[in-house]
């Protein structure tokens, strides 16, 4: 159904949000919704896919029902990305409550609107996927909550479209994606976004590091510390965006030489597939810097 356009922004938006980072977010959307304008829908749909990384499922559903039936009948075309996403969704989440009926309503809604119909070719749908995909890598250790949720929620919103159309099974690119790898997509986007807003994958917290008593900008770490099922630790210096990492069975002590002690930052690094080349970024300062191994 259509949304008379004096109408308030969705009623499912209308609680007393607890998560401290969503809090912020549902504020934001709140006081600024629109049903005709696709950033403020997007970034409603963006607290769908948040809700639902934290198995919030009935109130994921119950913001995507009331987007999705809220749509405009006269904003579909601009609105038509973020529209088609949450349609998806909806369906999605009906077709996993075995509510059949909801779930055939809106699928309908997405294969009989013009713009889904239009022709696209295979290496366009296999180059989206690709980059919904590789957008969910640099997530895999700890950053910005604000970019974490941008680009999961985004490469999400391309994903559930073309499981939920795949599974209609009525048009051509059903022969050129993988529904399976799809769906695997899919998974893999919703744990890495709940690990993130559950603080399982966090910014690193500040640890007290000792500077070298009259060698100003010289940190002494002690590398027997490194717990055993640590892979390294990396630090930070934040005034300069230099970094490095001690490896365990390092020596018992490394200088590390900074340009400020105080803004120095250590971290730990359980898993191999964190170590190497990462972005890593901080928003405050908008340092933006590749690690290197660039101890004294």
């Amino acid at each position: 159904m259509a949304r008379a356009p004096e109408s308030d922004g969705p009623a499912a938006l209308r609680i007393d949000e607890t998560h401290p980072f969503l809090r912020e977010r549902l504020a934001a959307v709140t006081s600024s919704f629109s049903w005709y304008h696709a950033n403020h829908f997007g970034a409603a749909v963006d607290i769908a896919w948040c809700w639902l990384a934290l198995g919030r499922v009935a109130e994921a559903r119950a913001l995507a029902d009331e987007l999705a039936d809220g749509i405009p009948a006269d904003a579909i075309h601009n609105l038509w990305s973020p529209a088609s996403s949450v349609i998806c969704l909806a369906a999605r989440l009906a077709r996993q409550a075995n509510d059949a009926a909801r779930h055939g309503e809106l699928i309908v809604r997405i294969v009989t609107t013009r713009y889904y119909v239009t022709p696209a070719e295979r290496h366009y749908l296999e180059e989206t996927l690709a980059e919904a995909r590789s957008a969910l890598e640099p997530h895999r250790v700890p950053g910005p909550l604000e970019r974490v949720c941008d680009d999961i929620t985004e490469a999400l919103s391309q994903a559930v479209y073309f499981a939920e159309t795949l599974r209609a099974g009525r048009f051509r690119w059903q022969q050129w994606l993988s529904l399976d790898a799809v769906e695997a997509l899919l998974s893999d986007g919703l744990q890495l976004l709940g690990d993130h807003l559950a603080g399982r994958i966090a910014l690193p917290q500040r640890l007290d590091v000792a500077p070298i008593p009259e060698h100003a900008g010289i940190l002494l770490v002690d590398a027997r510390a490194i717990p055993a099922d640590v892979h390294a630790l990396w630090w930070i210096d934040l005034a300069t965006g230099n970094s490095g990492r001690i490896p365990r069975g390092a020596s018992a002590s490394h200088c590390v030489k900074v340009c400020d002690s105080s803004a120095a930052w250590l971290f730990q690094v359980r898993d191999e597939r964190e170590a190497g080349a990462v972005l890593v970024e901080r928003t405050e300062s908008a340092i933006k810097t590749t690690f290197t191994s660039a101890f004294v």
